[in-house]
């Protein structure tokens, strides 16, 4: 993959992880679940989320995550780029089962940014962060 690609690919990570915020949050609104329009959460959508966390139930997912976790921020972006950036080395393996998809891995990104970086890497070389 080339640089360019790289960085397009990082983009549609982050946009990934901002469309599945974007839905949970039309999913929490009282007005969106009445109004009788298509689903807010598609199918693509809801598979991206059960492959993202059957993924984070991996040592080896974890061990790649947690030590380039370890000095990002909270925001959701900065979140969305390192996982985007450790899952893709991590997918591109050969022996790796992991696909290459920008909603799987904004969606990791997503569940790590609610979960918490130390609570999710606690033993998995994330130094926890100080309070």
């Amino acid at each position: 993959m080339q640089e360019q690609e790289r960085r397009e690919f990082l983009n549609n990570v982050v946009a990934a992880a901002d469309r599945i915020e974007y839905e949970d949050m039309m999913v929490s609104s009282r007005r969106a679940q009445d109004f009788g329009g298509p689903p807010v959460v598609d199918d693509e959508s809801k598979e991206a989320r059960a492959t993202a966390e059957s993924l984070l139930k991996e040592k080896t997912v974890l061990d790649t995550l947690c030590p380039a976790l370890r000095s990002v921020s909270d925001d959701i972006g900065s979140i969305a780029k390192v996982v985007g950036g450790s899952m893709l080395t991590l997918a591109l393996t050969p022996a790796a089962a992991i696909p290459v998809s920008a909603l799987v891995f904004g969606a990791i990104a997503v569940m790590i940014a609610r979960a918490g970086v130390s609570s999710l890497c606690a033993g998995h070389g994330a130094k926890p962060k100080a309070e």
